[in-house]
C-alpha cells in the first residue's frame, strides 16, 4: 500500500469499532520492513502509546513457531509429514479416530478429523492431556483429511512431539528458538512477563459497562 496514511485511518477505525485497547502492525517485503507503527494504548490509565516494540501476547501465533519446528525435524530426517503420528507418540490414542490413518500432516494442517473439544487449561503436561484425549467422547467429523476444523487439543501433540526430540520442555526450547532468531524481549512464561520490558496490559472489554478492564495473562497449561 502506497498510502501509508490510509493505512493508519483503517486501523484506528478498526481499533475503535472492535473495541481494541492497542495493536501494532508491521509490513515486511523482501524480509525488510516497510512499515511499522502501534495504534492505541499499552496502559489506558496512564496513556502510554503501543510502539512497535511494545510486547503482546501472540495467543495462536505460536503455532507457526511450532510448525516452523516440527519442519525442522523434518530437514533433520528425523519425521515425515506423512508419518502416522503413532509412529512418534506410540501410546496416543484418540476416541474415534483410526490412529492408522492419522498423520503428522492433518496435525499441522487441523484437518484430523476431530471437532473442537473442550479445554483442559490444568493440563501442564502433554502426556496428561493425551490421556484426556483418548476419554474424550464426541462424534468425529470424519476421517483424517477429510475436513477442516481449528483444532488446539489435536495441533498441540507437536509440541509432544518436540518435547520427545528435542530432549527438554516444550516452553524451553521454543524460548530458545525465540533466542534464536534475535526476540530476546520474548516469553512463553507468565512468570516472566514482568521481567521483560514495554509489556502491554492485558485488556477485556465489557459489552455491559462498555469499558476496557485489566485481565491477568491467562495460563494456558500445554495450549499453544
Amino acid at each position: 500500500m502506497k498510502n501509508w496514511e490510509e493505512l493508519k485511518k483503517f486501523v484506528n477505525k478498526v481499533i475503535s469499532e472492535e473495541n481494541i485497547a492497542g495493536a501494532s502492525i508491521a509490513i515486511s517485503k523482501d524480509g525488510n520492513a516497510i512499515f511499522e507503527q502501534g495504534f492505541g494504548y499499552r496502559d489506558l490509565e496512564k496513556e502510554l502509546p503501543v510502539t512497535p516494540d511494545t510486547v503482546m501476547g501472540i495467543a495462536s501465533i505460536s503455532k507457526s513457531f511450532t510448525a516452523l519446528e516440527v519442519m525442522k525435524l523434518v530437514d533433520e530426517g528425523v519425521l515425515q509429514t506423512t508419518d502416522l503420528v503413532t509412529k512418534h507418540l506410540p501410546k496416543l490414542k484418540i476416541a474415534g479416530i483410526d490412529m492408522d490413518k492419522l498423520q503428522i500432516r492433518h496435525l499441522l494442517s487441523h484437518t484430523s478429523g476431530l471437532p473442537p473439544v473442550g479445554r483442559r487449561q490444568d493440563h501442564i503436561h502433554f502426556e496428561k492431556h493425551m490421556e484426556y484425549l483418548s476419554e474424550y467422547e464426541i462424534e468425529l467429523l470424519g476421517e483424517p483429511g477429510d475436513y477442516f476444523s481449528y483444532a488446539n487439543d489435536v495441533f498441540l501433540l507437536l509440541g509432544a512431539i518436540l518435547e520427545k526430540y528435542r530432549k527438554c520442555t516444550y516452553a524451553r526450547h521454543m524460548t530458545s528458538l525465540l533466542n534464536t532468531l534475535d526476540m530476546k524481549n520474548s516469553t512463553l512464561y507468565v512468570d516472566e512477563i514482568e521481567k521483560l520490558s514495554e509489556v502491554t496490559k492485558n485488556y477485556i472489554y465489557n459489552e455491559v459497562k462498555k469499558e476496557h478492564e485489566l485481565a491477568d495473562w491467562p495460563r494456558l497449561g500445554v495450549y499453544e
